[in-house]
């Protein structure tokens, strides 16, 4: 099962492609403003469901990074308009026999609205409405900042997220994927109204909006509704979305930590590539022949036989960006390392004897059966074309897609899990009891070993510490990013002059003062601020 992580980056995943429904037509129209309007027409039942997708998430945020703007937009744009004021968009929905909801993910933002087919004007009214004039009042602000700072709390206190966000981070060192989607609670409490209401100035206009609606419709209505209930909805330039590329993982790695939890939350993750690559379909049908259901490998030989776990999965992200071949287990602390070997094993014999040909069958079915589900409703229905459009700019790139699904064979599957799952390419990672972990992991090189730990702290400072008795002495480095690289005609020097200013003094102790603490007790050491 392919899947995708929203919603404050939580532990909660959905599939990314789904089965079009072959007896659905389905329009695309894009307006002179830059707006797509995707169409969906389904008279099978009464029933509307009208969603609009702004390509705003997590990873769009450019220098507010870890803000969690796009959440907190997520929150605001249902509180009013100039014409709706607070409660009204949730009473109007609700007295047309409907429900709302919106959710946030690392590239988009998603609103929606399904109610009765009579009364989608209703529903596409109001996404219109707040998409062009959302007026994000101050107090409710206020309110939704404090509601977001307890949905963060929420997330350390809850094994799961905190497990998937301790994977993300760890798996990715440089691409924005390893932020979490809510942000940081730091970054976060300095944010202002000024900063969001230009932040949704900025991201929520015409061509960076796709409308979505399915059910019992006209294509031609709804368009021309669309169309003008936005005529004065003018296109913007959009600064191009440049992120740094993930680097390829050239070795193991491997953070666990410890909390006040029952249970250790294993994680196993190998890099694989975004959604287009040739290499997907083959991942995905992998992914269901590993961890899918009681008939799946993981699931057989290292829970049902081993009892090493008590829950396992696996799946295959596939977004915008290369993504992540995913392994989640749940098992007691005292097991945690014979569970990951399990595990491990069990993975290694995918990538050195192919699957059989009645295994593939079986994987590819339940693949297709699990879309044709998501399209029993016209949410589904309009989130299949809606993803499809925003990943590839076709809203049946799903008939595409499982089309070749179709054709993966046990040799495809064979190569892409040689290709991907390899020890130099694996994160793992584990939420552990408190006390489950030695004081430090021990790595064997030839006759000694290296014993260090990974400790990252609340405020994001990274800790390696290496335990090292053989002489009576430490050893203390401080490394923060820059350099040549990162100046400019304007300030070229500026990261050398930067390091030599950090010891002349703060706001506790003076220059000399800092000097006289360090090389009291030797005179062989030295601060050395020339890097």
């Amino acid at each position: 099962m392919r899947l995708n992580p929203v919603v404050c980056g939580l532990a909660a995943f959905i599939g990314i492609v789904s089965m079009t429904n072959a007896q659905s037509a389905t329009y695309k129209t894009v307006l002179d403003n830059g707006l797509t309007i995707l169409v969906r027409e389904d008279h099978s039942a009464p029933v509307v469901s009208a969603q609009t997708w702004c390509r705003a998430g997590s990873i769009t945020e450019g220098r507010q990074m870890g803000a969690g703007l796009s959440h907190v937009l997520e929150h605001m744009l249902f509180k009013g308009t100039p014409t709706r004021g607070v409660g009204a968009i949730p009473h109007a929905v609700q007295a047309h026999g409907g429900s709302m909801n919106a959710y946030t993910s690392y590239e988009q933002t998603v609103y929606y609205i399904d109610l009765p087919s009579e009364h989608w004007r209703v529903a596409v009214d109001i996404l219109a409405d707040c998409m062009m004039n959302a007026t994000i009042p101050e107090d409710e602000l206020l309110k939704e900042k404090q509601v977001i700072l307890r949905e963060m709390a929420m997330g350390v206190d809850d094994p799961g997220r905190r497990s998937y966000k301790l994977m993300w981070n760890t798996a990715y060192t440089t691409h924005p994927y390893r932020h979490p989607v809510i942000g940081y609670p730091e970054i976060y409490d300095r944010l202002t109204r000024d900063d969001v209401v230009a932040y949704y100035k900025k991201m929520y206009v015409p061509n960076n909006l796709i409308f979505c609606v399915a059910g019992a419709v006209q294509n031609d209505t709804v368009v021309a509704h669309i169309k003008e209930l936005t005529k004065n909805f003018k296109m913007t330039a959009l600064e191009p979305l440049a992120l740094p590329a993930e680097p390829p993982q050239v070795s193991l790695r491997q953070r666990f930590e410890e909390a006040p939890v029952q249970l250790a939350s294993l994680n196993l993750s190998w890099h694989i590539p975004a959604t287009t690559d040739p290499d997907v379909p083959a991942l995905d049908v992998l992914a269901v022949v590993a961890g899918n259901g009681r008939s799946s490998r993981l699931y057989r030989e290292v829970q049902q036989k081993t009892g090493l776990v008590h829950s396992i999965s696996a799946g295959a992200y596939t977004p915008g960006h290369p993504g992540l071949f995913l392994i989640a287990a749940s098992a007691d602390g005292a097991n945690r390392d014979a569970a990951l070997t399990a595990i491990r094993q069990e993975m290694k014999k995918f990538t050195t004897t192919a699957i059989s040909a009645e295994e593939c069958r079986k994987a590819i079915k339940m693949f297709v059966t699990d879309h044709y589900e998501k399209l029993t409703t016209m949410s589904g229905q309009a989130a299949d074309i809606g993803h499809s459009e925003f990943l590839v700019g076709d809203p049946n790139y799903s008939d595409t897609y499982l089309a070749t699904v179709k054709q993966v064979t046990p040799a495809d599957v064979l190569r892409v899990a040689k290709k991907y799952l390899t020890d130099d390419n694996l994160t793992l990672t584990a939420l552990c009891p408190t006390g489950t972990i030695a004081k430090a992991t021990a790595t064997a090189t030839g006759k000694s070993a290296i014993n260090i730990q990974r400790i990252e702290l609340p405020n994001g400072i990274r800790l390696l510490v290496r335990e090292d008795h053989k002489l009576p002495f430490i050893e203390l480095h401080a490394l923060f990013k820059g350099g040549v690289l990162t100046e400019t005609a304007d300030n070229t020097g500026i990261s050398k002059l930067t390091g030599r200013m950090l010891v002349k003094g703060t706001a506790k102790r003076t220059a000399d003062q800092i000097a006289d603490a360090v090389e009291a007790d030797r005179k062989s050491t030295r601060l050395n601020s020339s890097h």
